[in-house]
């Protein structure tokens, strides 16, 4: 199968028109009707290392996570929380 769309070559090529956008990681499961679970940032099957190395102008860009699907609830309630903070260090561990 051959890739069609790259996401970083589009924001490559607008270098200053995107300096945010969400980031959201997963981790391919074919089970699921979208064909992944969500991941905190880091965790799952994305490159961001090298999405943001394509996209250029450095400290241009600035991610922001979100995961729709964070578990927690009332059975355990600060894993959300948890999880943004090891998306956060993950984040911020790409900023070289």
């Amino acid at each position: 199968m051959q890739a069609v769309f790259d996401p970083a070559g589009v924001v490559a090529a607008q270098s200053k028109r995107f300096p945010l956008f969400h980031a959201k990681d997963g981790v391919k499961d074919t089970t699921q009707a979208n064909g992944y679970v969500m991941a905190p940032f880091g965790e799952g099957d994305i490159d961001y290392a090298t999405f943001l190395r394509r996209v250029g102008a450095k400290g241009s860009h600035n991610p922001m996570w979100e995961q729709d699907t964070a578990p927690g609830g009332t059975a355990n309630p600060g894993q959300s929380l948890a999880f943004a903070q090891v998306s956060y260090d993950n984040m911020a561990a790409l900023r070289g």
